[in-house]
């Protein structure tokens, strides 16, 4: 499975949250904007299983602010 496709499944639920306007722009509320890590940390967290183990990871990657070179 391609990492977009297993991305999509992980997260899906969080797509409601990026709305599309007129013309194919998008409008997106930056302060509740559903993803706040870049590309590879959300590669690293989908090879975790348990999604509840899997969310206390993200939350500790944006509120401690880590970087994938610790």
């Amino acid at each position: 499975m391609s990492d977009m496709r297993k991305f999509y499944l992980v997260y899906r639920d969080r797509d409601e949250k990026i709305i599309q306007s007129s013309i194919g722009q998008l409008s997106i509320d930056h302060k509740n904007f559903p993803f706040k890590l870049s590309w590879t940390h959300y590669q690293v967290l989908m090879t975790i299983e348990n999604p509840e183990e899997r969310s206390f990871y993200e939350q500790a990657a944006i509120s401690e602010s880590w970087n994938l070179l610790c």
